[in-house]
C-alpha cells in the first residue's frame, strides 16, 4: 500500500519529488524486511526506519504546505478553466 500511494504522489506531483522518492525508496526496504523471513531468516527491525521518518516529515509537510493544489485540478477543468479566461478577455 505505501508503495503505490507513493507513486500516486510522485506521478501526480502533489508533494516535491524528493518525498516521494524517500517514500519509495522506504516502501522498497519495508518490503526487503519481510523478504528473509521466508527463508526463515531473521529480519533487520532498521530498514523501517527510512519509511517511518518520511512518514513523519510527510505530516509535517502536510500540515505547513498542503497539496499542490495545481496538481490536483484534473487536466480537463484546467483547459475548461483557461478557455474561460480567454473568452472573457
Amino acid at each position: 500500500m505505501g508503495y503505490l500511494s507513493e507513486e500516486i504522489r510522485y506521478q501526480r506531483k502533489l508533494v516535491p519529488r524528493w518525498l516521494s522518492v524517500w517514500g519509495i525508496l522506504g516502501a522498497i526496504l519495508s518490503f526487503a524486511n519481510y523478504f528473509p523471513e521466508f527463508f526463515g531468516i531473521d529480519s533487520i527491525e532498521i530498514l523501517f526506519l527510512p519509511i517511518a521518518v518520511q512518514e513523519m516529515v510527510f505530516a509535517v509537510w502536510l500540515i505547513f504546505k498542503g497539496l499542490n493544489s495545481s496538481a490536483i485540478v484534473s487536466p480537463s477543468a484546467k483547459t475548461e478553466f483557461s478557455e474561460i479566461n480567454e473568452s472573457s478577455v
